[in-house]
């Protein structure tokens, strides 16, 4: 397997993911895939084929609604995974857009009357078994609930629960983009802005779980560079799932960069997207 990097401007940098057996610290996905087996096993004996999972929600607000989002898709990946056979999973940005379409919304409390009144066709194949979640911090960690709901009445299994370490990668969806101590922050290759030229730029590598699954895509994140050339801050923009985007996030915080000029050849902080494809070649 080849390992190479890819550097296209002015729109944003793209690197090409490495295929290896190295085995990141991405996110306690394993913890939380256990979670979705249990999951899929007590939805196999419904008999209920087509599984739609919505943006968790913080009953608190203590997460955010990009974290409740990131959940949901993690969980989608995984769940589809677990039961290719039984199950399967309707695409998460698919059902989030007909949510969208029909006005319903998965933080209000009537949604699941809602879905149990939506035209079976707003999904494509349908949904028959809602996969509905609540994620809230404390003491360090986030605590994740998991609750089965049959469509067609309201039906729901026992919550399933999973706590899950506090991680800076999800605590980056929430967090003001730029943060005000890194302003100002200007796009680079904008109003007389050199672009950053990366100077120490490792790959990411396809974590175990994505690898088995042959998951191939772009995961795109922003990027804070100081003037001096290093990572501030980084914010998920695009999701791939299946790990991959904690993957990419924890790699791009340790590349270096060439300073950044404005017109007048002066060292500044700059916002640049880069993008991470993932392919396996």
């Amino acid at each position: 397997m080849q390992r190479r990097a890819l550097f296209s401007f002015p729109l944003c940098l793209t690197t090409l993911a490495a295929l290896s057996s190295a085995e990141p610290a991405s996110a306690q996905i394993w913890k939380l895939n256990e979670t979705c087996t249990q999951l899929a096993k007590e939805i196999r004996p419904l008999k209920l084929k087509h599984i739609a999972v919505a943006d968790f929600v913080s009953p608190d607000s203590t997460a955010s609604p990009a974290m409740g989002h990131y959940f949901a898709v993690l969980v989608s990946d995984l769940l589809r995974q677990s039961d290719k056979k039984h199950i399967e999973v309707v695409d998460h940005d698919a059902f989030d857009s007909a949510l969208v379409k029909l006005h319903v919304a998965a933080n209000t409390p009537d949604f699941v009357q809602a879905m149990k009144i939506a035209p079976n066709e707003a999904f494509g194949k349908g949904v028959d078994v809602l996969v509905l979640g609540t994620v809230g911090k404390q003491d360090g960690n986030y605590l994740v609930e998991i609750t089965t709901v049959r469509r067609m009445d309201g039906v729901s299994l026992n919550p399933v629960h999973v706590s899950m370490k506090l991680s800076e990668f999800l605590e980056s969806f929430a967090a003001p983009f730029p943060a005000p101590e890194f302003q100002p922050a200007f796009k680079a290759g904008k109003n007389g802005m050199s672009m950053p030229h990366c100077t120490f730029c490792p790959n990411p590598t396809y974590n175990d779980f994505a690898r088995k699954a042959r998951i191939q895509g772009n995961s795109v994140l922003e990027i804070v560079i100081s003037k001096e050339g290093r990572v501030l801050q980084l914010h998920p923009v695009k999701l791939l799932g299946y790990g991959l985007d904690e993957d990419a996030y924890n790699v791009l915080r340790q590349w270096q960069f060439a300073p950044t000029t404005n017109a007048e050849g002066v060292p500044v902080n700059v916002v640049v997207p880069v993008q991470i494809s993932f392919r396996l070649f």
